[in-house]
């Protein structure tokens, strides 16, 4: 691997969103009593001072080591992909990024007290998605920048497979040249009367 590869601009939004996340939580786990709710926008965003031990929104596939040993694994691909990927793309290296400041905010936790804390509570009255932490947020939204960029990455391979040969026929459809196009039907109710 040559120097300079490894992509160093998401070295500071890694350090930042984790040092975000172990800041807000050691802050609520002192300043916050357990199971205390200090609504901020009413009753729609509330911090609650919550432990998980499980997984995401809650979840109860195993014991803690089971969780450990699920995000440094996760940790060390996305690390291994950071380093050997050919893709450079900077949507790809940040949606990355947060997603593994995620997974290693959450593994500090689990490692340190053995479940991850969670604060941000909102909803709209009993109606209430689970409670999750900044860490939770950096995986979603990192997963969400790659689902986006994935998707969008797919059109541009395949408009660039057809590059120089797509030109629309009457009705707007690209062919790519891979053979005839159909005829476009007439438009009948133009000639009935």
């Amino acid at each position: 691997m040559s120097a300079g590869r490894f992509p160093g601009f998401g070295l500071p939004l890694f350090a930042i969103l984790v040092a975000l996340d172990q800041i807000s939580k050691v802050w609520i786990a002192r300043a916050v009593g357990y199971h205390e709710g200090i609504p901020i926008i009413g009753q729609f965003f509330i911090i609650t001072y919550v432990r998980n031990p499980g997984g995401a929104f809650s979840t109860r596939l195993g014991g803690s080591l089971f969780y450990i040993i699920i995000a440094a694994v996760a940790a060390v691909m996305v690390v291994l992909y950071l380093l050997f990927s050919k893709n450079r793309s900077v949507s790809l290296q940040l949606s990355l990024f947060a997603i593994l400041s995620g997974a290693i905010g959450n593994l500090i936790d689990r490692v340190r007290i053995g479940e991850v804390i969670d604060w941000i509570d909102i909803g709209i009255g009993e109606l209430r998605w689970p409670t999750f932490n900044i860490a939770d947020s950096a995986i979603v939204i990192g997963l969400l920048i790659l689902i986006f960029t994935s998707s969008g990455d797919e059109r541009k391979n395949r408009n660039n497979k057809c590059s120089g040969k797509n030109s629309p026929d009457e009705a707007g459809c690209l062919s790519c040249g891979d053979g005839p196009r159909p005829e476009p039907e007439p438009d009948t109710e133009a000639y009935s009367e």
